[in-house]
Formats: C-alpha cells, structure tokens, sequence
C-alpha cells in the first residue's frame, strides 16, 4: 500500500485507462529515497515495515511509548511532535488505546508536513475520518492508503470518492493460501509455544501495567509499555 501510494499507481492506472499518456504532469510519483517515513508503533509488524522502506532509501523515523533508546534496529526515535513535522509519510502500526484513539485529528494533521501521506494499516479509530477529508481536500495531506476504518464496514462516501486515496477491507494480514482456521496448525499459530519462535518475542517476565516485551534484531531487549498514554511530545 506504501509504494501504491507513494508511486501513485491508482491515479496513473485509472489515468491510463481513460486514455492519457501523462508521463511528466500533475500524476508524476514520488520516489522513497527521498522521503522521510514516520512509524506510529514500533512492535513486530511496525519494525518490518520500517526495514522494508529503508531498504528502498528513505530516511526512517519512529515513536514508541515503550522505547527510551535514541534508536531501535538502526531507525531514530524521536517524539509525535518531531515525527509528523518531518515526515512525507506516515505509517500507523499501534492498538486502539485511550491514548491513541482520534489521536490524529483535525489539529494533527495541520502539524504534518504539507502534502504528506498517511497510511493506516493498525486500527481504524486512530483517525478521526472527517478531519482526513478535510486535510484532503484543502491539500494539507496529499494522500492517503486505509486498511481498516473509524466504523467498519462503513467508509465515508467522500473517502471512496477520492482518487488520491487507496482503500481495502481490513485485508493487510490476509494472505491467499494461508488457513486461518481453528485447525491444529492455527491453534498453534496461537499458541504460546508458537510466540517464541516468532522474531522479536521475548518471555521474560514484566510487570504489570507493562506492555509486550521485544528484542531488536540484535538481540537487545526492548521494554515497551503499554500505549495507555501518548508518547512524549505529543501534539496534542
């Protein structure tokens, strides 16, 4: 969805298909290595995004509520304010928590960088959608990529209605192929047995009020707490 955006395919397919050859005009796409991409959460999925786009070239940014260190696998963490001021584009990865519900609103998004982009992959009431097609519309965000929504199933008819913006249902952890059924093998998938084997797990005991325990690539553990309130710096 990141490179869909960024590269502008759904503009340029559908410009296509109507007929033009527009190969230098407004539909002209970006390119990664130019960018600074900013990561709203930085656990298991969060991460592998974040080495996904820098290996095209982009200058990567996160917040974490959890990580104290100046940086995790080679990405600088910075605060929220620092993090939407600098980025092209924003990628969000965090639960739906008191603190991160509607936490980029109206007032969030006139502290973007003008003409960034924004994708949501995490949960959907992280974005008040009427403040997003608000920012759309007046040019402040430039586009934006929504897997999961405010009120699922529904989608503002406004969002559906902008070429600019990608939209898919709730689909970023679906994959063909892959049985997600209450079969022995999704049962263990589940499992906690299954949860060690996966990069990043960590089982050390925490203590309570703690969120989940990770380790970077490197092996070094990563205390993350709970996103029960905003990260440092935060805009709001």
């Amino acid at each position: 969805m990141i490179l869909s955006l960024v590269r502008r395919l759904p503009e340029n397919d559908a410009s296509t298909k109507a007929g033009n050859w527009d190969r230098a005009g407004a539909l002209t796409p970006r390119t990664l290595s130019s960018m600074t991409v900013g990561i709203v959460g930085m656990g298991r999925i969060g991460r592998a995004v974040a080495s996904a786009v820098r290996s095209f070239g982009a200058e990567v940014l996160c917040v974490d509520p959890g990580i104290e260190s100046e940086s995790v696998d080679g990405v600088q963490v910075v605060d929220f304010t620092e993090l939407i001021a600098r980025s092209d584009l924003v990628s969000l990865h965090m639960p739906s928590t008191p603190g991160t519900r509607g936490l980029f609103d109206a007032k969030t998004f006139t502290r973007m960088k003008p003409g960034a982009l924004i994708v949501n992959a995490g949960r959907g009431d992280a974005i008040d959608e009427r403040a997003l097609v608000s920012a759309l519309e007046t040019g402040q965000l430039a586009g934006a990529g929504l897997d999961v929504f405010e009120h699922e199933p529904h989608i503002a008819d406004r969002l559906r209605e902008m070429p600019n913006v990608i939209l898919t249902p709730h689909t970023a952890a679906l994959s063909a192929g892959v049985d997600r059924g209450d079969d022995d093998l999704g049962g263990f998938l589940r499992s906690r047995r299954a949860r060690r084997l996966r990069p990043g797990y960590c089982d050390q005991p925490r203590s309570s009020g703690e969120g989940p325990c990770l380790r970077s690539s490197n092996g070094s553990l990563i205390r993350r707490r709970s996103w029960s309130a905003l990260p440092v710096g935060s805009a709001r």
